[in-house]
């Protein structure tokens, strides 16, 4: 007598399913015309997976939020170029003083360069020159 081999099936009995598209409402106003992800435009009511729909939530919240705080007059936000032009304005006369682009009133910073900031900030360059130098 031969034994008998019985096949077994291994194979999961679940079936996958594809990921479920879920509605997602993009705000047109709070995202200044929709969002654009890979050279695709998403605006107004979208079907999308859940984990892009969770994607596209979060950068319509965080974008809000940074044209918020960028339009807000009450809150000051200095970029990088503040601080170039900072260090140029207060560049040490007695390191640059020779150089050919170097004035006592504007230091390493050019007068168009100075003309671009704001008063506010002028006024706080002006203060730093003369608690470091004197002048």
């Amino acid at each position: 007598m031969e034994p008998t081999v019985q096949k077994v099936d291994i194979s999961p009995k679940v079936k996958l399913q594809k990921d479920e598209l879920v509605n997602v409402m993009i705000d047109k106003e709070m995202t200044d015309g929709g969002i654009r992800v890979n050279g695709k435009r998403y605006v107004g009511q979208v079907k999308v997976t859940q984990e892009m729909a969770d994607d596209l939530l979060r950068i319509q919240e965080e974008y809000f939020e940074t044209k918020k705080k960028l339009l807000d007059p009450n809150i000051s936000v200095r970029m990088k170029n503040d601080f170039q032009k900072e260090a140029l304005f207060l560049a040490d006369p007695k390191e640059h003083g020779m150089k050919k682009n170097f004035t006592r009133d504007y230091g390493l910073l050019g007068v168009r360069e100075w003309s671009l900031c704001s008063k506010k900030f002028q006024e706080h360059l002006l203060e730093e020159r003369k608690s470091l130098y004197r002048y």
